[in-house]
């Protein structure tokens, strides 16, 4: 049940990309790149089947690759490492967010709360669920008082109730709120779960080198240079082979649309053992709002819970001291990652520093807690004051591009794949123009419908946390 030592020379980040190219001929006429979804099924070589490339084998890719595979569409998935979910979704504190995580971000907050249930609905056999999850406010340099998160948590609809930091043993915060509804996402379950579904369509150990896109006239055009107006690409190569479309879900660290300005943070996790016998049930310390600490639990498969009873791990993750830095350059950002794991005196720093900062608001950890070990991953941000993680998608010609640092907005993701797929239908006006339509009108609904009907009555409050004025 517990982390690999050898864990610490994890690859990372979703950058997932591929140099083979597969030698088959799948030029398409101009008027079968937009079909019915429908009319597909799974039968091999139907006439109506578009071939889709994605790049990245983590949560985003693979669940994509999945919807489309399992409507009957080609799909390749290129992986530039030897297995999948060696990125951001292998590697991170493992959390399905409910929304308390982020006052400052109304956008984020509200895909949280709208992917919540949809995402359990399909995923449950990959969470388990939490004892307890406090949220805590600090008394010193939170940027949110505790009376004004405790008001953004209640307007929102996210279901908590206030707890009294005393007799939880905790210094330093003003208020604590326990949110238990939030789920512990399995470490290594997702990975056996889409290694099995996915076998047949992986392409590991491929690292995209290039993408050119074609269009009607034959022109190449690569993918960072601009598209005139009026131009119509009919498909897209990827180091030589040709797709329908590419769908990007590397986390923008590979082709990165210009339009969305980002910046890399490399980062390190610290896995601590919790040495009481027996340990405590699953519990999860998290405080607000600022440069933190959270604590939270590292659950590999939900049989290791079973099996092994007496052994808990969790992550310990510092907003000050997690990150090795910020970069523009993802070459760079990865050059850090590479070097810190090799870096033992900075590990050793950073431990110092991490324990110091949670011990200051849960002064009995180290008498519950060991350091066991580390893991190094990579996350991509937008500059914004907000600290939003919602999910983005875009669309350049025949390249759609997926960014979302939080598995709660797959299904957003999803619908907004199929509405852009739909909508380049509509353009050009082909008679079979609606591809996955009804798909895309069905998800909406299930986003719409999945909540209970408890949280569905707040969602008329969302426009009041707009007049919240946080300083």
């Amino acid at each position: 049940p517990c982390p690999n030592d050898n864990n610490n020379n994890n690859n990372n980040n979703n950058n997932n990309n591929s140099k083979e190219n597969e030698n088959e001929n799948n030029n398409n006429n101009n008027n079968q790149n937009i079909v019915n979804i429908n009319e597909i099924t799974t039968e091999q070589n139907h006439p109506n089947q578009l071939k889709f490339a994605i790049i990245g084998a983590g949560w985003y890719g693979c669940h994509i690759a999945t919807v489309l595979k399992n409507r009957g569409h080609k799909v390749q998935i290129f992986e530039r490492h030897s297995e999948i979910f060696k990125g951001a979704s292998g590697y991170n504190q493992f959390r399905l967010h409910l929304g308390p995580h982020y006052p400052r971000s109304y956008s984020t907050r509200k895909q949280i709360l709208f992917g919540y249930h949809a995402f359990l609905q399909q995923y449950n056999h990959l969470v388990v669920p939490l004892e307890k999850n406090i949220y805590g406010i600090a008394a010193s340099k939170s940027l949110v008082d505790f009376g004004t998160f405790n008001q953004i948590m209640s307007v929102s609809g996210i279901p908590f109730t206030c707890v009294n930091p005393t007799k939880l043993k905790l210094q330093h915060i003003t208020g604590c709120i326990n949110c238990p509804q939030e789920k512990v996402l399995l470490a290594d379950a997702p990975r056996i779960y889409f290694q099995s579904v996915l076998r047949d369509n992986l392409r590991l150990n491929c690292q995209v080198k290039q993408l050119i896109q074609i269009t009607d006239q034959n022109i190449q055009i690569k993918y960072d240079q601009s598209i005139e107006e009026n131009t119509k690409i009919v498909n897209v190569q990827v180091d030589g082979e040709n797709f329908d479309w590419v769908i990007n879900c590397t986390y923008n660290q590979f082709a990165s649309p210009r339009e969305i300005p980002v910046f890399y943070e490399p980062c390190i996790s610290l896995i601590y053992k919790d040495k009481r016998s027996p340990p405590a049930p699953l519990s999860a310390f998290t405080v607000m709002d600022g440069p933190f600490v959270s604590l939270y639990p590292y659950v590999r498969t939900a049989e290791s819970l079973k099996q092994y009873p007496n052994e808990r791990y969790y992550t310990l993750t510092d907003v000050a001291n997690t990150p090795l830095g910020q970069f523009v350059s993802f070459e760079e950002a990865e050059r850090t990652r590479l070097a810190c794991e090799q870096n033992s005196e900075l590990i050793a720093i950073k431990k110092k520093l991490f324990e110091e900062k949670i011990t200051h608001f849960m002064p009995n950890f180290r008498e519950h807690f060991e350091y066991h070990s580390f893991f190094t991953s990579m996350k991509t941000k937008l500059f914004d004051d907000s600290a939003s993680r919602e999910c983005l998608v875009t669309k350049f010609g025949r390249v759609i591009s997926v960014m979302s640092g939080k598995v709660n907005t797959l299904l957003t993701a999803e619908s907004q794949v199929l509405t852009l797929l739909q909508n380049e239908g509509e353009e050009e006006g082909e008679e079979n123009s609606t591809l996955l339509e009804e798909d895309a009108k069905h998800l909406k609904q299930r986003l719409a419908d999945d909540a209970d009907a408890s949280w569905h009555a707040t969602h008329v409050n969302f426009a009041l946390q707009e007049q919240l004025t946080i300083n």
